[in-house]
């Protein structure tokens, strides 16, 4: 696709069968350079190319240099300063960090994952060493401004929901500290960065792993993954995401088969009740579920009126003067109490996950 729409370049499969696009002509290297000069890169990319426009330059500009001698010592000093061997990481002063829609899903289609933990919870990265520290910060903050966070009361300027931090260490002598972004807030995942990511049009295999997580998604949303068949098949998409989706993965099992399931799975109803109490009920266990999902607290007054919502329990408690026990046993007895001369009830609400 790349090479079709610029129309330069060419293609060819490496021993370890990755296939590299490049260009080499002196007119088509111009092309190149004319769309990196308009939009700088944001990542220390940025800093390579313009050591390697220079080799570029001093190389065809060669025959105006009357000593060749120095020339091959300049271009040979810049290719031991570029790419891994680089150590100075300082962007020009003029050089600005612009994220957007597209560039982000480029990004994320090369270095982003969609991953499952071993407890059946979603989450997503990004990875880079210790010198892109920039760049991730300042994605980090335009994944905090999408449409929907808003919605969420997300506290922009300390929250946990979108997560960037550095490695304390590297993980052995030949790899650098690394610095990483992670999600896994399934409000946001659901009301964010899912809407986000879905109206827009991807370009790699990527996508397919995005579309399985999504399917995960999709059956924890209702509770399915505390059932033993969506357990097992949740575990079956996993092992065909990501890296384990190459070819040459020895794990096999048959996809139509896996289709089927995937599919039965998502037709069936959900795995959650919200029964009148407030609490949401697990089917398949035969109990309600406790410590998942987010819970409200409603205030009723004796006109059956909701007067007041808490986000937990803990702020109902506050409000009231009352500990967190007292505030769970007038949950579940459902009675009236007087507060300030008025008669109050409080009642559940779980958001399901």
């Amino acid at each position: 696709m790349i090479k079709n729409r610029l129309r330069i370049g060419s293609i060819c499969l490496s021993n370890d069968n990755k296939v590299i696009y490049y260009v080499i002509g002196k007119q088509d290297l111009l092309k190149i350079f004319n769309i990196f000069d308009k939009q700088a890169l944001n990542t220390s990319k940025n800093l390579n190319y313009l050591a390697f426009k220079e080799a570029y330059y001093l190389w065809y500009d060669r025959i105006k240099n009357n000593n060749n001698n120095d020339l091959i010592e300049k271009i040979l000093s810049i290719k031991n300063s570029v790419n891994r061997k680089r150590i100075s990481f300082t962007q020009p002063k003029n050089h600005k960090i612009i994220i957007t829609p597209y560039w982000l899903l480029g990004f994320i289609e090369g270095e982003g994952t969609f991953f499952v933990r071993k407890t059946i919870a979603l989450g997503f990265g990004i990875s880079q060493t210790k010198s892109e520290l920039n760049v991730l910060e300042t994605i980090k903050i335009f994944l905090l401004n999408l449409p929907g966070v808003m919605d969420l009361n997300i506290n922009k300027e300390n929250t946990k929901v979108v997560q960037c931090y550095i490695e304390s260490k590297a993980k052995n002598e030949r790899s650098k500290p690394m610095v990483n972004i992670r999600i896994t807030d399934l409000n946001y995942i659901k009301k964010v960065l899912v809407p986000f990511l879905n109206n827009l049009t991807w370009f790699s295999k990527k996508e397919q792993d995005y579309k399985d997580w999504k399917i995960i998604l999709a059956f924890i949303c209702e509770g399915k993954h505390f059932t033993k068949e969506g357990e097992e098949v949740i575990y079956l998409i996993n092992r065909g995401m990501n890296i384990r989706r190459l070819t040459t993965n020895k794990f096999m099992f048959p996809k139509i088969d896996l289709n089927d399931r995937i599919g039965n799975l998502l037709k069936s109803p959900s795995n959650y009740e919200i029964h009148e109490n407030g609490k949401i009920f697990l089917v398949s266990k035969g109990k309600y579920l406790k410590g998942r999902g987010k819970i409200h607290i409603e205030v009723y007054n004796d006109k059956d009126k909701i007067v007041k919502i808490f986000n937990s329990i803990k702020e109902c408690a506050q409000y009231f003067n009352i500990c967190r026990s007292t505030v769970s046993r007038r949950l579940d007895l459902g009675k009236f109490f007087i507060f300030d001369n008025e008669r109050y009830l409080i009642k559940r609400k779980w958001i399901l996950p």
